[in-house]
């Protein structure tokens, strides 16, 4: 029963970020200083995760 209200979640989830995301990316685009910091955060995560 708990398995499809996880699954419907994390869809929803998922669905709503995507605009976020795009928006972020437009915006690091444009602006080298706020590219610089994602791509730092990204950096980041990439050494901890090992990937």
């Amino acid at each position: 029963m708990i398995l499809p209200v996880v699954k419907l979640g994390t869809l929803a989830l998922k669905t709503m970020c995507k605009p976020i995301a795009i928006r972020i990316k437009k915006d690091a685009g444009l602006h080298p200083k706020f590219r610089q910091f994602i791509i730092n955060i990204a950096q980041g995560f990439d050494l901890k995760l090992g990937v």
